[in-house]
């Protein structure tokens, strides 16, 4: 789970980062994936520090932290999935860029999410059975 973390936050540092340059550093804001990837890639180091120091608490509330900060990612771009649908019909985007941002964003932390929770999933069965 923690590569996935940090696999997850490259990419928002990266989008964050293509964006404020396409968009000709007009707006901070092109730089909110960034800032939300910063905060993955740190609680991705921690739980990896913890998995090495073998502190399974931490890495455990670390990856929760993680898909905390992940869920917010993914509510707060979800404002650009009906502007990318609309786009399919014809209307015209205000934003071009900030939408596709959005979007990528969104899908990006979806992802992560729905891999979180098959591993709490896996590891709940795993415990079970034990």
């Amino acid at each position: 789970m923690t590569k996935s973390i940090l696999s997850v936050s490259i990419v928002l540092v990266a989008l964050g980062i293509v964006s404020f340059v396409i968009s000709d550093f007009a707006s901070v804001t092109a730089l909110i994936p960034s800032f939300f990837g910063i905060v993955l890639l740190i609680l991705a180091l921690v739980a990896m520090s913890a998995e090495k120091k073998d502190q399974t608490g931490v890495k455990k509330h670390t990856i929760h932290a993680a898909l905390g900060v992940t869920l917010l990612g993914l509510l707060g771009s979800f404002r650009g999935i009906p502007a990318f649908i609309g786009s399919f019909g014809g209307e015209e985007l205000a934003r071009p860029m900030a939408t596709y941002a959005q979007v990528v964003m969104f899908v990006v932390c979806a992802y992560l999410l729905f891999a979180g929770v098959q591993s709490f999933i896996k590891a709940r069965k795993t415990r079970a059975a034990a």
